[in-house]
């Protein structure tokens, strides 16, 4: 959309290039969240294809001759077609979201005027803004291709092409037999990756208010940045919800997916599989259940860099957890700062009282005079708020201290002793 198609009577109102910018912001973000999440729901008629076709315990680890040999249940190819039809139809809908996108850069440059940019726009930006888009820029600039091949990828009906992966077993070489559309089905899964890229796109921090902010700062608004604000601000939940309980499922079943024609009386139970992985992103490895094929092992190898992650977040969110608060920080303060006050009056007052004379005593109140003037002033460059939350009870304790000087010096000079009681 470009400045010949407005309106001459809109183009001079106030805000017309902002809220068509914003609109057409909008339009492009769902358009790419659509395709995306049409393209994630393939996965569900592609998992029941592959529950269907692969369901028999075929293959055992004791017969690993057979593993060289594939075999499928033949279940017909309904569920395959559905998996093309939103395939295709998650590639159509990258159409328009390349059409909005495009009209959106467009636009942009007209609402300088109204809504002026942080940092000067160079010449050169706005015409790479402006420029005509070619066919290729619709298929190979940004990730558009990356999404099309994601698409692409998938268990097609009437695919019964196989392969073998050499390795060894029981110290024997043996060759794997898998169909292709059983890698297929594992490949699938980096389409819920690009989902949650898509999904990220929207948020408190990608609103134009947060892109000015961020302007000021020279920071793009990625789905990089909305993760890093997300960890940030919610890091328990980010954590289980979109890390370890998604880790868990996706290379549990991708483990299952290359370890039933190898061993499928373990790898045939979901819930062996999912256990295996558990013990082995916490670094636990009982051995009960473990990968025999290459590429499950590889699968293996992925969680474990997986577990890796999620095992520092853990610690750093623990942290946070167990960190406190400014609040937190200022009553702690203030207890402890208000205990040694109490220590240090409470010896003054003793020794004062009961011995006068007792040097080995009147060092005792000293230290603890000291300690609490040390702990008062132990770091100001991180507690400043001490010096106003105790400035009263320094002024108080230096009396105080001042006071019981000047007590044990009459009591000294009369020779005056208190009575105990």
């Amino acid at each position: 959309m470009g400045a010949s198609d407005k309106d001459p009577m809109k183009e001079n109102s106030l805000g017309y290039y902002t809220d068509l910018s914003e609109k057409l912001f909008g339009e492009w973000r769902f358009y790419r969240f659509l395709s995306a999440l049409i393209g994630a729901l393939a996965i569900i008629p592609a998992g029941i294809d592959y529950e269907l076709r692969f369901s028999r315990p075929l293959r055992k680890l004791d017969a690993f001759d057979g593993c060289e040999k594939c075999e499928q249940n033949d279940i017909g190819m309904a569920f395959r077609i559905a998996v093309l039809v939103c395939s295709v139809l998650a590639i159509i809908l990258l159409i328009p979201y390349k059409a909005y996108y495009y009209s959106w850069l467009k636009n942009i440059p007209f609402t300088f005027k109204e809504y002026p940019p942080v940092h000067k726009v160079s010449v050169l930006e706005v015409m790479e803004m402006q420029r005509k888009r070619k066919i290729s820029d619709y298929l190979f600039d940004g990730h558009t291709w990356v999404a099309i091949v994601l698409f692409l990828i998938l268990p097609y009906p009437g695919d019964d092409s196989t392969f073998h992966v050499s390795q060894q077993i029981k110290y024997k070489e043996a060759k794997v037999c898998y169909y292709t559309s059983e890698a297929a089905y594992a490949f699938m899964v980096l389409r819920l990756a690009y989902l949650a890229l898509s999904g990220l796109s929207y948020g408190k921090y990608q609103t134009d208010m947060a892109r000015n902010a961020a302007e000021k700062y020279g920071v793009h608004l990625t789905p990089a940045f909305s993760m890093k604000c997300y960890i940030g601000a919610n890091p328990m939940p980010i954590l289980l919800f979109f890390l370890l309980i998604p880790g868990v499922i996706i290379f549990g079943n991708l483990t299952r997916i290359f370890e039933r024609p190898v061993n499928s009386s373990v790898f045939n139970s979901t819930e062996n599989s999912y256990w295996n992985i558990i013990i082995t992103m916490t670094t636990v490895g009982y051995g009960d259940t473990f990968a025999i094929s290459i590429l499950g092992r590889l699968m293996v190898v992925l969680s474990i860099f997986w577990g890796g992650i999620i095992l520092s977040l853990t610690f750093v969110t623990v942290g946070q957890v167990l960190q406190l608060k400014q609040n937190e920080k200022r009553a702690y303060n203030a207890i402890i700062v208000g205990r040694e006050a109490a220590n240090a009056i409470g010896s003054c007052l003793v020794t004062t009282r009961h011995d006068n004379k007792s040097q080995k005593a009147w060092e005792v109140v000293r230290n603890r005079l000291r300690s609490f003037l040390n702990f008062k002033n132990a770091d100001p460059s991180n507690e400043t708020f001490i010096y106003h939350a105790t400035g009263s009870t320094t002024g108080k304790m230096s009396l105080i201290e001042t006071k019981a000087d000047k007590i044990a010096d009459k009591l000294r000079k009369f020779g005056f002793i208190l009575d105990n009681k």
